[in-house]
């Protein structure tokens, strides 16, 4: 019987997490835009169909109207990735603090809250990394 004895060494450099959070918010923030771009194109249908005009929104009201089709396709073509990116965010929550001794596993309920609270921001994800 042979035992054979692994050891690894690894420095954990303290800007990860904040460069972490630069190359995953542009995701964040772009999948969080689009689905709340969605929910407010359908709220729109709603009032305009009710009212019968559009002629009381604004410009942009009007041009996300009009963006319907498109804004429905890209969340059709992506349904799941802000849940997927926000597991990514947990991942590697989980993984760094692991790697620094620390059981941060009861926090991810407060983590997940944060990552799709309506003030998320990239200071906030960078702060909750770290």
């Amino acid at each position: 019987n042979l035992k054979l004895r692994v050891r690894f060494n690894f420095d954990l450099a303290d800007g990860t997490p904040a460069h972490f959070a630069q190359l995953l918010h542009p995701k964040l923030h772009d999948n969080r835009e689009l689905t709340t771009r969605a929910r407010i194109v359908e709220a729109l249908k709603e009032i305009k169909q009710q009212e019968e005009t559009d002629e009381f929104f604004d410009d942009d009201q009007k041009e996300m109207l009009r963006d319907e089709a498109a804004i429905k396709s890209r969340l059709k073509e992506q349904p799941r990735e802000l849940d997927y990116l926000i597991g990514v965010a947990k991942d590697f929550f989980v993984d760094w603090h692991r790697f620094k001794g620390v059981n941060v596993k009861h926090l991810l309920p407060a983590l997940d809250s944060a990552l799709r609270a309506k003030d998320y921001s990239l200071e906030r994800l960078s702060d909750i990394l770290e």
